[in-house]
């Protein structure tokens, strides 16, 4: 015979004496991660002791309000790169190329990437700084540089190497003696020494130059935070009174391979030196000529009006940037032939945008006194009052500022007015005990579906 089978336990409704049970559960468990959370800080104390006795390293608990940078010649890249108010509120959190870390620049031929890096090497040279620039292409302009504004003397070291190994060695020196600035022009005419001495019936290595960057760049990146140094043999440190190297990476774009040049899926266009190489850059720009303006003059030699070319309007998009939130944005300078960067042009736009400037008809005006006849004749008189110039560049680039802080307060206390959802009263223990969750939603978001128990379809303005 059989033994006798058990029918099922069954469910049955909670009775107060469950709820009660279920309170003090969830109080006894508040009170365990309380205690945890004490535990866990004496358990970070010992740790953080023993690591520095065995290892002798500390723990980073703060951080710099402000990185060390440097500018990059334009206001309005600046503030591209690091636009947002810094932690002690007293200027931006990175307005510039950062120091100790990668920047690249690259985009389609003739957009200005040489134009945009020389600019930097201006401004540290005015800023009393040093520079190497390593010229791969071989097609540095000393003429075009002039104009500029760089100057070729001691501040400024120009080589050329041959190979991709002799731009390395040269970029080790230039990080461990604590040069400012190195610009690199181009990743993409780097050439392995492996790869320059073999004969041309030889079948190319696929991926060469992307796999001496997978493999060199780590070192850099570490060489970067670790020197400059002081100090010599076994007493050498960090010299933190030193704020670093900046490299700049000039780029090129190259059509996507693996998707036909856009084709397929995936982007229509790359960058040389590998995949490797992109992630450990600081900030990633991508130049794009976005159109050309022209004067109307007398030609020499027919006697006829004829429209020349005089600057383009490039358009700088921040691909990465890990200095502040700004990936995606964009903004346009004025590449002026025979001057450069005319930041001059982009302290005038931004001024009338901001307010700072009024433009009335042709005339510009700053504090109420008429200042030139047209943007040409204005922009002569603020290279002519130095004095003039940097008052209104400081004001503009507070407001510029402002303006970002008040557009993030805003995005943080926009609501959703297509969706709004309510609840029953709640009792102390933040539990519902009389009326059930009720949920409103716009009309246009329901249409004609069925909605389930405590849901209705309400017009909401």
């Amino acid at each position: 015979m059989s033994a006798a089978t058990k029918d099922p336990p069954v469910a049955t409704e909670p009775t107060k004496e469950t709820a009660k049970e279920v309170k003090e559960v969830k109080k006894a468990a508040t009170a365990t991660q309380q205690g945890m959370s004490r535990k866990a800080s004496n358990v970070a104390d010992i740790t953080r002791a023993y690591i520095l006795k065995k290892y002798g390293q500390k723990p980073i608990d703060t951080a710099p309000s402000t990185m060390p940078h440097i500018p990059s010649g334009s206001i309005v890249v600046d503030n591209l790169i690091g636009g947002s108010r810094s932690q002690d509120g007293k200027g931006q959190v990175c307005p510039g190329y950062p120091r100790r870390y990668f920047t690249e620049i690259y985009g389609p031929e003739s957009s200005g990437k040489t134009t945009l890096a020389l600019a930097a090497v201006a401004q540290v040279q005015r800023a009393g700084g040093t520079v190497m620039y390593l010229d791969f292409e071989y097609a540095l302009h000393h003429g075009y540089a002039k104009q500029i504004g760089v100057k070729f003397d001691r501040s400024l070291s120009v080589y050329r190497p041959e190979t991709l190994e002799d731009g390395f060695n040269l970029m080790s020196v230039a990080i461990q003696t604590g040069i400012d600035l190195v610009v690199v022009d181009s990743v993409a005419a780097m050439v392995p020494a492996a790869e320059l001495n073999k004969p041309f019936e030889d079948a190319a290595r696929v991926g060469a130059v992307a796999k001496k960057m997978a493999e060199n760049i780590p070192k850099f990146a570490m060489w970067l935070r670790k020197f400059p140094v002081i100090g010599k043999g076994e007493n050498k440190k960090h010299d933190p009174t030193r704020p670093g190297t900046a490299i700049i990476l000039l780029n090129q774009e190259r059509a996507s391979i693996t998707t036909g040049g856009g084709g397929g899926h995936g982007p229509e266009t790359n960058t040389s030196g590998g995949k490797a190489l992109k992630y450990y850059f600081y900030i990633r720009l991508r130049l794009t000529r976005y159109s050309l303006e022209s004067v109307e003059r007398v030609d020499r030699l027919t006697g006829k009006k004829k429209k020349f070319q005089y600057a383009a309007i490039t358009n700088v998009k921040c691909i990465k940037n890990k200095a502040d939130a700004k990936m995606g944005h964009s903004a346009n300078i004025f590449v002026r032939y025979g001057y450069g960067v005319d930041d001059v042009h982009s302290i005038i736009e931004s001024g009338v945008a901001t307010g700072i400037l009024e433009r009335n008809g042709s005339y510009y005006s700053y504090n109420g006194e008429r200042l030139g006849a047209s943007r040409d004749k204005f922009r002569s008189y603020l290279l002519a009052n130095a004095k003039v110039l940097e008052e209104i560049r400081g004001k503009v680039v507070q407001a510029i500022i402002e303006s970002a802080q008040s557009a993030v307060a805003d995005d943080e206390l926009e609501d959703d007015d297509d969706f709004i959802q309510t609840l029953g009263e709640m009792d102390e223990d933040g539990e519902d005990e009389d009326k059930p969750e009720k949920v409103v939603l716009g009309e246009d978001d329901v249409g004609d579906a069925e909605l389930p128990d405590g849901v209705e379809a309400k017009e909401v303005e």
